[in-house]
């Protein structure tokens, strides 16, 4: 799973990115990596995992990870055309895309704007992925209206439907319209996949809150979940600077101070949370003596393409796979007991992957 973190200069992104990761990536825009992105990790942890470790007897365990993209870009200023280039290379792959807009007040960081308004920054995200999207968009157009001068008549029905979609899109992006809200067949979006469009990802949106506004967070988050762009969107307000300093301290400290404050999950956990609603991501697991893994896909991952996300040898010699769901496991023991009770299906390729199933996939090569 990969997450591209993006917003406007100023908004803390890279403060959040620090708070996921535990790393120390310098923040402020300048100063960044010759990669032009930071890049670290964040476990996707699963409470059902040691569980089924203890069931298996384990020697260790494996929790999934997500890889988070902070792509660096318009360190001074309103960034126009924030997400071209570079940037764009940074976060055209990833799954899903993190907003984080400002809400926070600080003398020593002014607001680009002048003022700070969460809402405002939030729509000009969404637009700026819309420019980058239309920018794609009509550059296909362009090419396939050059195909269409030297193309025989078998071809330009094709050619001729290629463009009717992308026209609609060109439509609705230059009216700042993401292409999540666009009506697509399965067709269409089969069609436009390899375009890699921002607009057309899982979003998420967090407002970076200042220590004073952490009372009004839940007020903040319901106006902006109320945005059209952002009405299917998971939204959330945290304090990203006391996230990341409380991501510094020890656990138990940490749940300590979290009490006190009368704070809520930490920003990994809540964040990654987040994305997994926005990606219908489901979790299986697989186990033995040696390791209990989990494995996140998304909703409608088939049986043998699960078997690809273990290794490329499971999808390529897939025979069949063994599937039992987590509660039933946990109620017989073990594999020799569910075979017993007649509760370890055995499913072919086309079987759609449930959250908590436990697979073992049977395979040659």
């Amino acid at each position: 799973m990969r997450i591209a973190i993006v917003g406007l200069p100023g908004s803390g992104k890279t403060t959040l990115f620090n708070a996921l990761t535990g790393l120390d990536a310098p923040v402020g825009g300048f100063g960044a990596p010759e990669s032009g992105a930071n890049i670290g990790s964040a476990p996707i942890e699963d409470r059902r995992l040691p569980r089924l470790a203890a069931l298996f007897g384990s020697s260790r365990q494996v929790q999934a990870e997500a890889t988070l993209v902070d792509a660096q870009g318009g360190a001074e200023g309103r960034p126009s055309g924030m997400f071209g280039g570079e940037v764009m290379s940074h976060i055209q792959d990833a799954d899903a895309l993190l907003i984080v807009t400002r809400a926070f007040d600080s003398p020593s960081s002014p607001h680009p704007e002048g003022e700070v308004d969460a809402v405002r920054d939030a729509e000009s995200v969404l637009i700026e992925l819309a420019l980058a999207d239309a920018g794609v968009v009509r550059r296909r157009i362009g090419r396939v209206e050059e195909g269409m001068k030297g193309a025989r008549a078998s071809e330009r029905e094709a050619l001729t439907g290629e463009l009717e979609l992308l026209g609609r899109l060109a439509g609705a992006l230059d009216t700042g319209t993401p292409i999540s809200l666009v009506p697509l067949s399965e067709s269409d979006s089969a069609a436009i996949r390899g375009f890699q469009l921002l607009t057309a990802k899982p979003l998420a949106l967090v407002a970076n809150v200042g220590e004073d506004g952490i009372d009004e967070s839940a007020g903040l988050a319901g106006r902006l979940a109320e945005l059209e762009g952002f009405s299917k969107v998971p939204v959330a307000a945290l304090c990203g600077q006391l996230e990341l300093e409380l991501s510094q301290m020890d656990a138990e400290e940490e749940s300590e101070f979290r009490q006190s404050l009368g704070l809520g999950d930490p920003a990994s956990k809540l964040v990654i949370g987040m994305v997994k609603r926005a990606l219908n991501i489901r979790t299986f697991f697989t186990g033995n003596e040696r390791e209990a893994r989990a494995w996140p896909v998304v909703q409608g991952t088939s049986a043998i393409a699960a078997a690809g996300a273990i290794h490329s040898d499971f999808e390529r010699g897939f025979i069949r796979a063994e599937v039992i769901g987590f509660d039933d496991f946990v109620d017989c023991g073990s594999l020799v007991e569910a075979r017993r009770r007649g509760l370890l299906r055995q499913e072919g390729r086309g079987y759609v992957v449930r959250d908590g199933d436990v697979i073992n996939v049977l395979f040659s090569v």
